[in-house]
C-alpha cells in the first residue's frame, strides 16, 4: 500500500540535514554547526579539519593498504573459495563471486558446473559482464576489469582503486562508463572504453555510504546506507549533480530500476516502490513487506524478485505499483544475499550453501533445480608430508597436495558432521574440531578417499585440538578441555578434563607433561598433564585481549592475544610464568607461527604480518601481505606460508 509521501526538494544542503538529523547524533552535530556559523569562517574550517585529522588519528594505528599489497613477501598461490555473495547471469555462463574468486560455470546441472575462475585480491561484492569483459566491485580490490573471452582462462586486463580503507560494492556498466558504488568515497564514475586503462571521470560523494547503483539515462540511482535513494543527473558525468532523493524506512542494500519506477530491497523493511516519473520529487507508490531481510532484488515485469536474506527466494508481483503482493517463496537452506534471473530460472547465491538453481516457470511455485557448492570459512591450516588439511567450517575437511605449492591441487574432502574449525594429524589419521559435533577422526591414508572412524560429541563447542601421543586434547569452548584417549581412533574415551567456572576455552598447546590452554576472555593456564586423568593448574596469567593461538618452543610462550598483538612469555618455570615481550600489531591477531628467529601472525584485518623476534623483547616487522578478508590461522612449511583466510580461502606465500 502507499504511504505519505516523504519526497524532497533537490539540493545537497537538505540533503546533509536530512542525514545527519537521523539520530541523536546527527542532531546534536547539527546544532553544532549552526553554532559554529557564528565564527569566522576561517576559524570555522581550521576546526573542521584539525578534527578531521584527529578523528583520523584515533582511527587508524597504522597506515592503510590496499588488498593485494605487500612487502618481502610473494603470493604464490591460492586455494580454496569462499562463500557465494554475488552472482551474474546471461545466455552462455554464470558468474559467481566465491569470497575472492570469481567462478565461470557453463549449465550443466547437477553436474559439475565449473569451466575456470580467477582471484581477485579483495572480496567480490558484485558482478557484471559485458561483452568478453567482467567487471567486478572487488571491496579494498576496487574496480577489476577480466577478460572472460576464454572462460577456462580467465585474465586481468584493468583495474582502477582507490588509496583509502572503503570498499568497490556494486558496479553498474552502461555505454563506455563504469558507475562504481564506493562506499564514503561515494559514486565514481569511470571511462571503460579501454578496458585496460579505466580513468575517472567524474564523482558524487553524498555524506554517507553509497552501496548501491543502476543507471537509467540520464539519471543513476544510489542507495546510502541510511537508506535514502538520491536520484543523480549524470548526462555530463564529470559534472554529475542531484535532482532528488527519497528516504526510505530501512536500511538501503540494492536498487533496480524499470520504467519509472526504483525498487529498492530495503533490508528488513522489504520491497519499497518508489515513483520517479518526476527525478526531482520521488515518492513512495507502493511496498511489500517480504518477511526477511531483502538484500537484493530484480525486476523483469511484472515480477520482482527479492534475495530475501535467511527466508531465501520471495517472488513479488509489481503488476499494480501500489498493492504488490507475494506470488511465491522458497527457503534456499542459509541466505540469499545476491540472483540473476534467465528465462526459466532464477540463481541464488546462498553464501555457504552455495549456488542455488530455482525453476520459477510457475512464480506461484518456485522450485529447487540444483546447486552448487563453492566453499565455506577457511579456519585453520594443517600441513605435513606435502599436504595441507583445511577445516573449512560447513565445507568439512579439505585436503590439498602441496608437492607444488606453486599449483595446490585438491584431492579430497569429507563433509563433517558440525563445522569444522580446528584440525591436527598424525598420519594416516586427522583429528577434527568439529563445533557442536566435537571430535571426529578421519582416516586420510588415502587422501582421495577421506572416511571417518570414530568421534565423541563433547558437552560444548569443539574449536581446537591438539595430539600428542595417545591423547587428544580439546579446547572444548565452554565445556573447557577435554582430555581424550584416542590410542583406539574407532572408539575415543574421555579421560580427563580442566573447565574452570566462568572461562572460555579456545587455544591449545601441549608439550611435554604441560598443557596450555587459552582463554577466550584474555590469558592462559598451564597444567601438569603427567596424569592426564587428573590435570593440575600450575599457573594462571590474565591477559587484555582474548587468546586464540598458542605455540610453545623451548622456554618461550608465544600467543596469539586479538587485539593486543602478540605476546611472548617465559614459562621455563610453569608456576611463575614472565611476560618478556609483546608487539601490538593495530590489528587482532588470530594466529601466531614461530620459526627460528620469525613469528608469523595471522593478523585478522590486515592480512601476514611477519616480525623479527631475534630480541624477544623488541619484535619488529620485516614483511607483510594484505590479503581480502580475515586472516585466521598461519604455518609455516617447506619454505612456504600457509595463511587461511576466512571469507578469502587460503593463501600460499614465499
Amino acid at each position: 500500500m502507499p504511504r505519505e509521501a516523504n519526497q524532497h526538494a533537490p539540493g545537497s544542503v537538505g540533503l546533509i540535514k536530512g542525514i545527519l538529523m537521523t539520530g541523536s547524533f546527527g542532531a546534536n552535530l547539527f546544532k553544532f554547526g549552526r553554532h559554529l556559523m557564528h565564527f569566522n569562517v576561517r576559524v570555522v574550517l581550521t576546526t573542521i579539519i584539525m578534527i578531521v585529522m584527529l578523528w583520523g588519528a584515533l582511527c587508524n594505528e597504522e597506515a592503510w593498504s590496499a588488498a593485494g599489497d605487500g612487502k618481502n613477501v610473494n603470493l604464490v598461490s591460492r586455494m580454496l573459495f569462499g562463500p557465494t555473495m554475488t552472482i551474474f547471469a546471461d545466455s552462455n555462463y554464470r558468474y559467481a563471486g566465491a569470497g575472492g574468486a570469481l567462478l565461470i560455470l557453463k549449465e550443466r546441472w547437477p553436474n559439475s558446473p565449473l569451466i575456470g575462475y580467477y582471484y581477485t585480491p579483495g572480496l567480490i561484492h558484485d558482478i557484471v559482464v559485458e561483452g568478453n569483459m567482467a567487471y567486478i566491485a572487488d571491496g579494498e580490490g576496487g574496480l577489476r576489469i577480466i577478460d572472460v573471452s576464454i572462460p577456462a582462462s580467465p585474465v586481468e586486463r584493468g583495474k582502477f582503486i582507490l588509496n583509502t580503507a572503503e570498499e568497490a560494492l556494486d558496479v553498474y556498466i552502461s555505454g563506455n562508463h563504469a558507475y562504481l558504488a564506493y562506499g564514503s568515497d561515494g559514486l565514481r564514475i569511470l571511462d571503460i572504453s579501454n578496458p585496460n586503462s579505466p580513468y575517472e571521470i567524474g564523482a558524487y560523494i553524498p555524506p554517507a555510504k553509497v552501496v548501491g547503483v543502476a543507471v537509467s539515462q540520464p539519471y543513476a540511482y544510489i542507495i546510502l546506507g541510511t537508506g535514502h535513494l538520491l536520484i543523480v543527473n549524470i548526462s555530463n558525468p564529470s559534472l554529475p549533480s542531484l535532482t532528488g532523493y527519497y528516504k526510505t524506512p530501512g536500511a538501503g542494500y540494492d536498487v533496480d530500476v524499470s520504467g519509472t519506477y526504483a525498487y529498492i530491497a530495503d533490508g528488513a523493511s522489504g520491497l519499497r516502490i518508489i515513483d520517479v516519473s518526476n527525478p526531482s520529487k520521488p515518492f513512495e507508490a507502493g511496498f511489500f513487506d517480504t518477511p526477511g531481510v531483502a538484500e537484493e532484488t530484480r525486476i523483469l515485469w511484472p515480477y520482482a524478485y527479492v534475495a530475501d536474506g535467511a527466508e531465501g527466494l520471495c517472488i513479488v508481483d509489481i503488476s499494480q505499483p501500489s498493492s504488490p503482493r507475494e506470488l511465491g517463496r522458497l527457503d534456499v537452506n542459509v541466505t540469499a544475499h545476491s540472483l540473476a534471473v534467465l528465462g526459466d530460472f532464477a540463481y541464488i547465491a546462498d553464501d555457504v550453501g552455495g549456488i542455488k538453481k530455482i525453476n520459477v516457470t510457475d512464480p506461484t511455485l518456485p522450485q529447487y533445480a540444483g546447486m552448487y557448492e563453492t566453499g565455506s570459512y577457511a579456519d585453520t591450516i594443517f600441513v605435513t608430508d606435502n599436504h595441507a588439511y583445511v577445516a573449512n567450517m560447513e565445507g568439512g575437511l579439505r585436503i590439498f597436495d602441496i608437492s607444488n605449492p606453486t599449483q595446490p591441487v585438491e584431492m579430497g574432502r569429507y563433509n563433517t558432521n558440525g563445522r569444522s574449525h580446528g584440525v591436527y594429524v598424525v598420519p594416516p589419521y586427522a583429528y577434527v574440531a568439529d563445533k557442536e559435533a566435537g571430535l571426529r577422526i578421519i582416516d586420510v591414508s588415502s587422501s582421495s578417499s577421506p572416511i571417518e572412524v570414530g568421534f565423541l560429541d563433547t558437552p560444548g563447542i569443539a574449536n581446537d585440538i591438539y595430539v600428542s601421543g595417545s591423547y587428544a586434547y580439546v579446547g572444548d569452548w565452554n565445556g573447557g578441555l577435554r582430555i581424550i584417549d584416542v590410542s583406539n581412533p574407532y572408539a575415543p574415551l574421555e579421560v580427563g578434563k580442566f573447565n574452570p567456572s566462568g572461562n572460555i576455552i579456545h587455544g591449545v598447546y601441549v608439550s611435554g607433561i604441560y598443557a596450555y590452554v587459552g582463554a577466550y576472555g584474555g590469558g592462559f593456564a598451564i597444567l601438569n598433564i603427567s596424569n592426564p586423568a587428573k590435570p593440575l593448574l600450575l599457573s594462571y596469567v590474565d591477559t587484555p585481549g582474548e587468546t586464540h593461538t598458542i605455540q610453545v618452543i623451548g622456554n618461550l610462550l608465544y600467543l596469539a592475544d586479538g587485539p593486543n598483538g602478540l605476546r611472548i612469555f617465559d614459562v621455563s618455570n610453569p608456576q611463575q610464568p614472565l611476560e618478556v615481550g609483546s608487539y601490538k600489531t593495530g590489528a587482532y591477531v588470530h594466529g601466531v607461527y614461530v620459526e627460528g628467529d620469525m613469528a608469523y601472525l595471522a593478523n585478522e584485518g590486515s592480512g601476514l604480518l611477519v616480525l623479527n623476534i631475534s630480541n624477544i623483547g623488541s619484535p619488529f616487522p620485516v614483511a607483510y601481505y594484505k590479503t581480502g578478508d580475515a586472516a585466521h590461522s598461519v604455518q609455516k612449511y617447506g619454505g612456504y606460508i600457509y595463511l587461511t583466510d576466512e571469507l578469502d580461502g587460503v593463501y600460499v606465500f614465499q
